[in-house]
C-alpha cells in the first residue's frame, strides 16, 4: 500500500476471492472480512482531511452517551470483582495479612549487630588504642551496616 500499488493489490484479492475463494466456510469468511479491513484501512489513510471530520462527526451524542456509560459500568465492575477478590484473600488467610511479627530472628540479630556497633563507636578510644585506627573504624561501619541491612 505505500508504494501505490493498492489496485493491484485490490485487483489480485477479487480475482482470488471469485475463483478460489467459497464464502460458506470459516476460512472464507476470515478472507472476505480480511479484505474489508484492508479497504477500510486504504480508505482511512488515504482520506483528506475534510473527509475525516465530516467521517467522524457522524457520531451522534447518544452514541458517546451509551458509550461513557457502558466504561463507567465497566470500571465499576472491576473495582467491585477486585474488592471481592480482597476481601476473599483476607477471609482465607484469617487475618493474618495484618499481623506481622515485630522481632522475627533476622531483626532480633540486626538490632544486636547495630547496638554492639553504637556501643563499639561509644568505646572507641579504647578500641584505637588497642587496635589502632582503621580496624575499629572498619569493623564499626561494617556492623552497623550489617545491623541496618537485617533490622529492614
Amino acid at each position: 500500500m505505500s508504494h501505490g500499488n493498492f489496485l493491484k493489490v485490490t485487483d489480485s484479492l477479487e480475482k482470488f476471492e471469485r475463483d478460489l475463494v467459497d464464502r460458506e466456510t470459516k476460512e472464507g469468511k476470515d478472507f472476505v472480512a480480511f479484505k474489508t479491513k484492508l479497504y477500510q484501512m486504504y480508505e482511512v489513510k488515504n482520506r483528506s482531511v475534510y473527509e475525516h471530520q465530516a467521517y467522524t462527526m457522524k457520531m451522534d451524542r447518544q452514541s458517546l452517551d451509551s458509550l461513557y456509560g457502558v466504561t463507567q459500568n465497566f470500571v465499576h465492575e472491576s473495582a467491585l470483582v477486585d474488592r471481592l477478590d480482597q476481601a476473599c484473600d483476607t477471609g482465607s488467610l484469617k487475618g493474618k495479612v495484618y499481623q506481622a511479627e515485630f522481632l522475627t530472628p533476622d531483626r532480633a540479630l540486626g538490632l544486636f549487630s547495630f547496638t554492639a556497633s553504637l556501643i563499639a563507636f561509644k568505646k572507641m578510644t579504647m578500641l584505637s588504642l588497642l587496635l589502632g585506627p582503621v580496624v575499629p573504624v572498619a569493623g564499626i561501619v561494617g556492623t552497623a551496616i550489617y545491623g541496618m541491612g537485617k533490622f529492614n
